[in-house]
């Protein structure tokens, strides 16, 4: 798809497989429901920019990762083309809400939480070149322990753990 949109007042839920979205990216105003998904965020032409994704103002995800396959346990992917650009980068926006199960994955962009949006976390790596929060934004991630969750048995990632508050 070159692009993925959901209006206002409007649920789409989608069956499981893997999303390649292009350059129009990810824009949900309405309800997003999809389990066993992956939603790729990438580009269908080289001179175009890669996908990104908003959740706006009252706006619901629930996406569960795939458990097996090329994309086991990665909800959102963003392509490592991505450029990190101001004015193009990721955001979940004022009272929103998501719940994700599954890796969240922005190697090379910013994700920004602003105004009073929230995200439930079942199992829930985050990778990004950088997490904002503004506002009353938040997160939760609710596993007891990492065995508990599907990439549990994997082990832990050691590398780049790192926190800055600024």
């Amino acid at each position: 798809f070159r692009g993925l949109s959901v209006d206002s007042n409007q649920t789409m839920t989608l069956p499981a497989r893997t999303y390649y979205i292009g350059e129009a990216g990810m824009n949900v105003q309405g309800t997003l429901n999809c389990t066993g998904c992956t939603f790729v965020l990438t580009r269908i032409n080289e001179a175009n920019a890669v996908g990104r994704l908003d959740v706006n103002a009252g706006a619901s995800t629930n996406i569960t990762a795939p458990t097996t396959g090329n994309f086991a346990h990665i909800a959102v992917y963003q392509d490592r083309n991505a450029v990190d650009s101001n004015g193009n980068n990721n955001r979940i926006n004022g009272n929103s809400g998501s719940i994700i199960s599954g890796a969240v994955y922005f190697p090379k962009q910013e994700l920004i939480y602003n105004g009073n949006g929230t995200t439930a976390f079942s199992c829930t790596r985050l990778v990004g070149r950088r997490l904002n929060f503004t506002g009353n934004s938040g997160l939760s991630n609710k596993f007891a322990k990492a065995a508990n969750c599907p990439w549990g048995q994997a082990g832990a990632i050691e590398a780049g753990r790192r926190v800055r508050l600024v």
